[in-house]
């Protein structure tokens, strides 16, 4: 099922697996990988954590001013604190299991239902304060699950990134770092600072 390579999660270092990032290419060390498809898939993990990170940063910015006291401090301290629990206990094992890939799209759909769960009870919040409460705590479960298994990702799917660019372009893998990471932090705080 996977390639482990010069990167496992085992001992410390990261699994590469021998599915692609991003789109059809096939993305395996040493395989002569385009330089270009590297950096096209790390531009594609910038823009969709990017925006997905940015997604649960707004329910987090606007839930004690959009529902009561109890519900927004409950909902942002349940992200936070699924957050906090999960990157400490299971991400890493379960991004390892399924791949940052898959890691990222859990991701994305984590968020997507944060917000979903979010504008349904806001829509709640006048008639039915126990829908309200319900939906907003599931979609708090989701989001803080989600933000775990989206940061170990993004991490994985770097690292990747930037080994099988250095062996594209024959730099070395701190200068692929170096690029790589020059692109990453604004990207992602751009992008969260925009939307």
């Amino acid at each position: 099922m996977r390639a482990a390579g010069p990167l496992s999660t085992r001992g410390s270092t990261f699994a590469v697996e021998s599915t692609p990032l991003l789109g059809d290419d096939e993305l395996k060390p040493g395989s002569g990988l385009d330089a270009r498809v590297a950096m096209r898939n790390f531009i594609g993990l910038c823009v969709a954590f990017g925006v997905s990170h940015s997604c649960i940063i707004v329910g987090i910015s606007y839930a004690s001013s959009v529902f009561d006291l109890t519900l927004g401090s409950a909902s942002t301290g349940l992200v936070y604190t699924l957050y906090t629990l999960t990157s400490l206990l299971a991400a890493a094992p379960f991004v390892d299991y399924i791949g940052p890939r898959n890691g990222m799209t859990l991701t994305i759909v984590g968020f997507l239902l944060y917000l979903v769960c979010f504008v349904v009870g806001q829509a709640a919040s006048g008639s039915n304060s126990v829908l309200e409460y319900v939906v907003v705590i599931i979609g708090s479960i989701c989001g803080g699950l989600s933000s775990s298994i989206g940061w170990v990702s993004q991490g994985v799917y770097y690292a990747r990134s930037a080994l099988l660019y250095s062996q594209a372009t024959g730099i070395s893998l701190e200068a692929a770092n170096e690029l790589f990471a020059g692109q990453l932090r604004p990207s992602v705080f751009l992008l969260r600072t925009v939307i």
